[in-house]
């Protein structure tokens, strides 16, 4: 697992790196990583094929606010079935009672875990996750492997298995594994391969985390990879973030400089992360941190001054670099 590790400790050392930078705030950290998490939500939905995806991400987002909120420190079968039911109601909030079944690429079937031992499997599944105490983004992508080997529920256990890993990053304070409906051949036959790999060397006596094969590591390496892609780029925000003293003069109350602020972060919300912006009507100032250019600043600015009198002038000053 030397690559798995080294993959993590990178993935750690990119967001300390990243909140030490001097535009740092846990605001717009909490703002990335949400708008992260819904990138993952909507690509988890679209690798389901068959799904209405408007209903399906409907409810996929409900499940995760769900999570949000009553994630504790680690998964527990009652919150598995609570997410479950959210994610397909036809799940009654209970495990398959029914045997399962996929065919492969090859066309073979392959059989899931008896439904007379979901619960077992399940629960010992979850107590050697507390029990190894393995770095979360490891744990989170071994929860959604052996998850989904089991394979508990009589549907949506692809997407369960997915934001049940993202809601234990999430709790972390890291990136979710965004795995992109483009990528999902290959997320399928990595978790075919997978599958395989654990059914030849384990006898159902052991822990799925003894003497991992190697499509098993393969695929936990495929989503720490996964993680990494979505760290960088939650770095590269933060990192891009500038800073702009904006001083205006308007016609009547000095108050008015609000309309020009929901100007600009309705703007600046269309293009992506949400801007921070502090407004001193007083002053007539706004500071305003964004990862947009100042032409792109200078050009929101100039098509709220076309249709809003109110504003006689402004200057834009760019300061990022004044510490």
């Amino acid at each position: 697992m030397a690559q798995l590790d080294q993959s993590v400790i990178q993935i750690h050392s990119i967001l300390a790196a990243a909140k030490r930078h001097f535009l740092y705030s846990d605001e717009l950290n909490k703002r990335v990583l949400g708008a992260l998490n819904q990138d993952a939500l909507v690509h988890s939905n679209q690798l389901e094929p068959d799904a209405d995806h408007t209903k399906t991400l409907k409810r996929l987002k409900e499940a995760w606010e769900y999570g949000v909120e009553y994630f504790q420190d680690h998964v527990n079968i009652d919150l598995i079935l609570k997410l479950a039911h959210i994610v397909e109601p036809k799940n009654h909030g209970t495990f398959r009672t029914s045997m399962g079944f996929t065919k492969d690429r090859d066309g073979s079937h392959v059989c899931f875990t008896n439904p007379m031992k979901i619960s077992r499997d399940l629960g010992q599944l979850l107590f050697s996750l507390e029990e190894r105490h393995e770095d979360p983004i490891v744990q989170a992508a071994q929860l959604h492997l052996y998850m989904g080997i089991i394979h508990p529920l009589s549907d949506g256990n692809g997407r369960t298995s997915r934001l049940l890993q993202n809601l234990l990053l999430h709790h972390y304070g890291v990136p979710p594994a965004i795995i992109r409906s483009t990528d999902r051949a290959t997320y399928l036959n990595h978790i075919e391969d997978a599958h395989r790999g654990f059914k030849e060397r384990n006898d159902g006596t052991t822990s799925p985390f003894e003497n991992y094969s190697y499509p098993e590591l393969r695929f936990l390496q495929y989503i720490v990879d996964r993680v990494m892609e979505a760290t960088v780029k939650l770095s590269d925000e933060i990192i891009s973030q500038r800073r702009y003293n904006l001083n205006v003069e308007v016609k009547g109350c000095n108050r008015n400089i609000y309309s020009l602020r929901n100007a600009i972060r309705d703007s600046l919300c269309c293009r992506g992360i949400p801007p921070q912006i502090r407004s001193s009507p007083k002053d007539c100032q706004m500071i305003v941190v964004t990862s947009a250019s100042e032409e792109e600043m200078i050009g929101i600015i100039e098509k709220y001054k076309m249709r809003n009198t109110a504003l006689v002038r402004y200057v834009v000053t760019e300061t990022t670099n004044i510490k």
